[in-house]
């Protein structure tokens, strides 16, 4: 009989490890694809004859489409089963993306970029919604942060993949050897990611805009979603800055790329999110990943030292991974009866901001120093730290750990 346990035990272990991986693989192959131009601007004005603010559009179109699609998914999402609209994601990303190669002019490039902008949208708020299903309540908040690691590692993975392909034959390779990866992680989800689920969370057959209303009638759901803009943004915009700011210090290429791959280090301090919320609550890990953000922003702008801004990347980096899975868990405690409606809000919010964030930081880098655009970074995750302090628990913790047992 324990031999029986034991397995069955083992097995759902097993199960939920190969469904972690599957997420946060999927979220960093499918977020990639926002940042795979980033290396290919060059190429893309050779091969089109384009200018250079003209190339910039590979990514603005991609955003743009990523943000409509959010939207569109977002409700889809609590509407049809989690498994099928990931089916539909790799399928269409597995289409979509060697097609962009064959492009001959640059409209139908674009028009192609936007198509798999639109369809990328679908992963976010789907992945993070059956996470919050799916997972018992102890792993809820470690999927997550797996999710989120994703989302942060591509945008040093997406541009890493994309320049070596890149130098190793031509552009329009790099969406062929991305189309070739969506291909196969599309196999491993069809075979290996749960097609149901016993923690499947009944939507409510109550209208949109009814259960919208009554999300947003709590107080505490804004002061999340102003934190929930300005978290991705404030990454985005961040490294934005870091490259322009590293020039400035006079780094050479390699110091740059080196000090740049060192910060990712933060990007797994969202790891241990799961353990921090479990032993100081959701708001003080929220809080405190805000100070340490803040905090590293102002060693930027006003210390040169390479060890200090070594150390600074890692802060802040880390400080925004483990706010993303705190804010995340507030929104989930506080939506209620609409957590599902309450998490894709949520994703569309936090990639809107994401997708405004390079316009704002570009517009600063023109029109001021960096290191003023720093400062204002910091006072915009001010604000948020100062909206997490009015932000409370939902439910006493006593009463949440009665909830978990039922």
């Amino acid at each position: 009989m324990n031999s029986f346990y034991f397995t069955e035990e083992s097995k759902e272990k097993r199960e939920q490890r190969v469904t972690l991986r599957t997420l946060f693989f999927g979220g960093l192959l499918v977020v990639s694809s926002l940042y795979v131009t980033i290396p290919l601007l060059n190429a893309l004005m050779a091969t089109y004859k384009i200018q250079p603010l003209h190339s910039g559009w590979s990514s603005s179109i991609f955003s743009f489409c990523y943000a409509v699609g959010l939207i569109f998914f977002g409700l889809l999402s609590v509407k049809v089963q989690r498994y099928h609209l990931f089916l539909v994601c790799f399928i269409g990303m597995t289409f979509i993306t060697p097609f962009i190669s064959l492009s001959p002019n640059y409209v139908l490039f674009l028009i192609f970029r936007g198509i798999q902008g639109f369809i990328a949208a679908s992963f976010a708020p789907n992945a993070l919604g059956f996470a919050l299903e799916w997972f018992p309540v102890e792993k809820k908040v470690l999927a997550i942060a797996w999710i989120n690691t994703g989302f942060l590692l591509a945008g040093i993975i997406g541009p890493f993949i994309s320049s070596s392909v890149l130098n190793l034959w031509n552009w329009q390779a790099v969406f062929i050897v991305f189309g070739i990866l969506y291909f196969l992680m599309l196999i491993f989800i069809f075979y290996h990611l749960p097609k149901t689920s016993n923690h499947q969370i009944q939507v409510e057959n109550q209208n949109i805009i009814l259960q919208m209303k009554e999300l947003l009638a709590k107080k505490h759901i804004y002061l999340c979603y102003w934190i929930t803009a300005t978290l991705l943004f404030s990454y985005v915009s961040f490294s934005t800055f870091i490259d322009p700011f590293l020039k400035e210090q006079a780094f050479t290429p390699t110091t740059i790329f080196n000090l740049k791959l060192v910060g990712m280090i933060g990007v797994f301090f969202t790891l241990a999110s799961n353990f921090l919320i479990k032993l100081y609550g959701k708001q003080l890990v929220l809080r405190s990943g805000l100070l340490i953000a803040i905090f590293s922003i102002c060693i930027l702008a006003f210390l040169g030292s390479k060890w200090l801004i070594g150390i600074a990347i890692i802060l802040f980096i880390g400080g925004i991974s483990v706010s993303i899975p705190a804010n995340i868990a507030l929104i989930h405690e506080w939506g209620g009866k609409h957590k599902n409606l309450a998490i894709t809000c949520y994703t569309v919010i936090l990639f809107i901001g994401a997708s405004i964030a390079p316009v704002f930081s570009i517009y600063l880098i023109e029109k001021v120093t960096i290191s003023v655009g720093m400062i204002v970074l910091s006072a915009i995750l001010l604000s948020s730290f100062t909206s997490s302090l009015f932000i409370r628990p939902r439910t006493s913790s006593k009463q949440l750990k009665k909830r978990d047992k039922i």
